[in-house]
């Protein structure tokens, strides 16, 4: 990896967790810590506004008039480094869920027209993306700041129940990627439960209001593990059922998917089950009857 690239990368870091340390660059990229401080040295030298050193944690902090540079900075982008970084350490210190994911690193990207040289044959490849939410960064820093940290938060959040800010106070543990949205898992005060919250529809204010008084231990829906049989419809023929197998490498007719009890209706919404289309065709596969009965108490449609 080049230098800009890796300067990008420290951008990054600066924009959604709002700070970076030499230590992580020294593990990322499996170099020296002289290396890695030379790196955070370069990018203050060329961009002072971002970046500030605080003393007192001994970190190296985004400022308040950080802007990005670089790059645009997706989230999703940040996610992945934060992944392949605690991967490389071993470490868990943040829980991210992801299902069913795009590569959203192709959004806002300028789409080129495909060149076909004289001795070289190219395969046209696109791929369908999902808008974009908009995610803030000033509150992403303080959510996982939380979920490390077993924080409490108080947040403004726009539901569709209530058309104006409701200001709520929750304790975050985990993020979500649902295929098309990001959702934090987190303890409502408010209702006493734990709930999944867009991230895209918070203001971007947030502040830590102390210490969690529950755990993610406690998260009950979170912590069963459930098993989803996908089989295809019924309704269909033999021939057509031979096909869906085949397609979804299903095995004795169906496929077994683990899944959070918390998490199933988005793998069902991406499976697109979650909901019985009248035509055999269009609906393809569906869950079996008997794993619906034993997961009444979590579906949405029940």
């Amino acid at each position: 990896m080049d230098k800009s690239s890796r300067l990008k990368v420290i951008e990054l870091m600066l924009q959604w967790q709002g700070d970076i340390s030499s230590r992580d660059l020294k593990i990322l990229y499996d170099i020296s810590h002289d290396t890695a401080k030379r790196m955070i040295q370069n990018y203050t030298k060329q961009y002072p506004d971002n970046i500030t050193y605080n003393a007192h944690l001994k970190k190296h902090q985004a400022t308040d008039s950080f802007m990005p540079k670089l790059s645009v900075c997706l989230f999703e982008t940040y996610i992945n480094t934060l992944e392949k970084l605690q991967f490389i350490k071993g470490e868990g210190t943040l829980s991210v869920e992801i299902l069913l994911t795009d590569n959203h690193d192709l959004h806002n990207k300028e789409i080129q027209p495909v060149q076909n040289s004289p001795g070289k044959s190219t395969t046209p490849i696109t791929r369908i993306t999902h808008p974009q939410r908009r995610l803030k960064p000033e509150l992403m820093r303080v959510i996982m700041l939380a979920c490390q940290q077993n924080l409490r938060v108080e947040v403004d959040y726009l539901s569709l129940n209530n058309p104006d800010y409701e200001g709520r106070i929750i304790q975050p543990h985990a993020l979500v990627h649902d295929g098309s949205r990001w959702h934090v898992r987190a303890y409502d005060e408010k209702s006493q439960s734990f709930r999944d919250f867009n991230l895209a529809r918070f203001k971007s204010k947030a502040l830590v209001e102390g210490n969690a008084t529950v755990t993610p231990e406690q998260d009950a829906d979170w912590n069963m593990i459930v098993e989803l049989e996908i089989i295809p419809d019924t309704r269909l023929s033999l021939i057509q059922k031979e096909c869906i197998e085949q397609e979804f490498q299903m095995h004795q007719g169906k496929l077994v998917i683990p899944c959070r009890a918390a998490l199933i209706n988005y793998l069902l919404l991406n499976l697109r089950i979650d909901q019985y289309r009248s035509e055999a065709v269009a609906q393809q596969i569906i869950l079996a009857e008997d794993c619906r009965k034993k997961l009444k108490q979590y579906l949405w449609d029940s």
